[in-house]
């Protein structure tokens, strides 16, 4: 079973509309969600449900702009052209992944790494902390509206 959800950008609504929608997504979503990434331009998008924290491999990567989240799965992203990057911990084969919503830059995808100790990496998503907002659930949402 797929746990994607693709909320529309909330900017599309009015201040009405964007707590009712939001109340309407957290009634939905109360039993399965511990806390929430969306874009810095709070647009909700829900990474993998992150149920458990099963999604949120670690919170000890460093991306361009410092700390980030290795995540095993994240919905509702767009991806670049693949590039070669020199990165750290050796040459790896990503993608930057954008919010599908509002097209704001989130980190990147692994496609693929050289060094056979990194190849852990291919396929998951870097999600860089100073890029996204991160939330206990939906409360912080409808309560700062």
């Amino acid at each position: 079973m797929d746990n994607e959800i693709c909320i529309p950008c909330l900017s599309e609504f009015s201040d009405s509309k964007r707590v009712l929608m939001l109340e309407i997504v957290q009634t939905v979503l109360e039993s399965c969600i511990i806390s929430l990434i969306s874009c810095i331009k709070l647009i909700v998008y829900l990474s993998g449900f992150i149920k458990n924290g099963n999604e949120l491999i670690s919170t000890r990567f460093t991306g361009a702009t410092g700390r980030a989240f290795l995540f095993n799965k994240v919905v509702n992203l767009i991806y670049s052209e693949v590039q070669d990057r020199v990165m750290l911990t050796g040459r790896h084969m990503v993608r930057d992944v954008s919010c599908k919503n509002c097209e704001a830059k989130l980190g990147w995808i692994y496609e693929f790494a050289t060094e056979e100790n990194q190849r852990y990496k291919e396929g998951r998503v870097i999600l860089e902390r100073a890029l996204v907002t991160e939330s206990d659930g939906m409360d912080d949402y409808v309560g700062a509206n």
